[in-house]
Parts: structure tokens; C-alpha cells; sequence
């Protein structure tokens, strides 16, 4: 082998490893691009799933809620009738189930789009979550909040709303307490940092979330992926016996921060006209 010889292996050596760098480097460069495109993708997805829900909450509203109101005011204006005193007691019950039949539609509605979500924010839609919980599941939560935090663009308030109300009915099905508390602060580098924290008796994290769908996990994994679809981080840290504490982090919209009973500029008017109808 000739002097020539082992320069021109040395070449094509140096060669083949620079191509092989500038073909790793287009690859990730098309991985972030492609990554950056599902993320906004699945933003838009769930866009778009928000506003189903708040039209159909209108609907709801329109149609359904208006006629149990008149089939009510239908029912009333039987007070005085000769029918009154044979059909007492088929009527009364009647209007015990139209009421009730009432709050259920109420209630789906708050929960398919709360208002306070789109017109005062994230905190407090927690707020009132907090009560939610209190009154469906006997689950009590306590909110510690700063007085100054990023705001959220949507889908991200959404979307970590809706994982919220999931990891609180996690605790109340799964953790064996009745006390939860929620923590909203700020983040170095201007994120939101969102933490559920109960004291019940925990779990395995890796094996939970190792069993198939659906036997076990508690909807964490879906949560995860919904919270890192829109560019966001879950942690999780639980132990058997130890409770369980799950922090959602988000950077926040620039420049701008909302201090409480501010409303955030995000709001729709199919926000607005859900909460004239709550």
C-alpha cells in the first residue's frame, strides 16, 4: 500500500463521516419540524374540540334546558285546576323529576364548557372546580395560588384544565382521602407551574402506567400525552403509602401575566354567551 493510497482511504474515511453528520443533523432538523408540526396539529385538534363542546353546551341550553323550563311553568299553572286535588300527587312528583332532569342538564353543560373558564381563567375555573369536586365526590381541595401568574393561551388552559378535573377524580376513586390541595406559582423562565398533591395511599408510577390500557394508569398516561402534545410537562412522584404529588409546567404567553378576578383577553364570545346562559 502506497503513500497515495493510504491518503485516499484517509479521505474517503473523513468524507464518509461528514456526510454521515450533515444526514444525522437533516434528520433531527426534520424530527423537530415534524414534531413542531403534530404539536400544533394536536393545538388545533383541540381547538377545535373546545368549540364542540361550547356549542353543544349552547344547545343544550336552547333546546333541551328551555323546554323542561316550559313543561315546568306547564305543570305550575295547574295549581288552580279542578284536576289538581285527583292528580296531586302524579303531578307533584312530575316536577320533583323535570327538576331534577334540569340540574343534570346544568350541571353537563357547566362541565362540557365552563364559562368561568373562558371569562375569568384557569384559576378560577379551579376555583369552582374545587367545589365541584366537593359536592359530586366529597373530595375537599385546597387552592394556594400567587397573586401574579403567567396566562395561558388556548388550548393549553383548556387542556390543562380538563387534566386537572382528571387527576382529581383519580384521587377521589383511587387514593383512598377526602383532601387534596392544588398549588398555581410561577416558574424561573416565566411557566406555570400547576401541582396536585393528596396524602392517600399512593402508587407505583412505572408499574401503573406498564399495565395495558384501561386495567390500570388512572388516565395518566392520557393525561401526559395531552399535556405534552401542546408543549407542556407532567412529573409524577408517588409512592406506596406516600401519597402521590403530579406537577403540570407550561410556558406561559409573554409579557403578560393575570392577577385574580382579571379577565383574560382570550375569552370568546362563545365563552361570554355560555356564561349569560349559566
Amino acid at each position: 500500500m502506497t503513500y497515495s493510497d493510504v491518503t485516499e482511504a484517509k479521505v474517503s474515511s473523513e468524507q464518509a463521516t461528514a456526510a454521515m453528520r450533515t444526514m444525522a443533523t437533516s434528520l433531527e432538523r426534520r424530527v423537530r419540524e415534524r414534531t413542531a408540526q403534530f404539536q400544533t396539529l394536536m393545538a388545533e385538534l383541540a381547538l377545535s374540540e373546545e368549540r364542540e363542546r361550547r356549542l353543544l353546551a349552547r344547545d343544550l341550553h336552547d333546546e333541551l334546558a328551555q323546554t323542561l323550563a316550559i313543561v315546568k311553568i306547564k305543570l305550575t299553572s295547574l295549581e288552580g285546576s279542578e284536576r289538581r286535588g285527583v292528580l296531586k300527587a302524579a303531578l307533584s312528583e312530575m316536577e320533583e323529576h323535570i327538576d331534577q332532569a334540569h340540574r343534570s342538564v346544568r350541571s353537563l353543560m357547566l362541565h362540557l364548557s365552563p364559562p368561568i373558564l373562558g371569562t375569568l381563567g384557569l384559576v378560577p375555573a379551579l376555583e369552582w372546580l374545587s367545589e365541584e369536586m366537593e359536592r359530586l365526590y366529597g373530595l375537599a381541595v385546597h387552592i394556594e395560588r400567587e397573586d401574579d401568574l403567567p396566562v395561558l393561551e388556548e388550548p393549553a388552559r383548556t387542556t390543562i384544565f380538563r387534566a386537572i378535573r382528571e387527576l382529581l377524580i383519580n384521587v377521589s376513586k383511587h387514593a383512598d382521602t377526602n383532601l387534596a390541595s392544588i398549588d398555581c406559582h410561577r416558574q424561573e423562565g416565566d411557566r406555570l407551574s400547576i401541582t396536585v398533591t393528596d396524602q392517600g395511599r399512593g402508587f407505583d408510577y412505572e408499574k401503573a402506567v406498564s399495565c395495558p390500557a384501561g386495567e390500570s394508569g388512572f388516565g395518566l398516561i392520557s393525561v401526559r400525552e395531552r399535556i405534552e402534545f401542546i408543549g407542556g410537562e407532567m412529573e409524577v412522584s408517588s409512592r406506596p403509602g406516600a401519597g402521590a404529588t403530579i406537577r403540570i409546567i407550561f410556558p406561559a404567553r409573554k409579557r403578560q401575566t393575570l392577577r385574580e378576578g382579571q379577565q383574560d383577553d382570550d375569552s370568546s364570545p362563545a365563552g361570554r354567551r355560555s356564561q349569560d346562559t349559566a
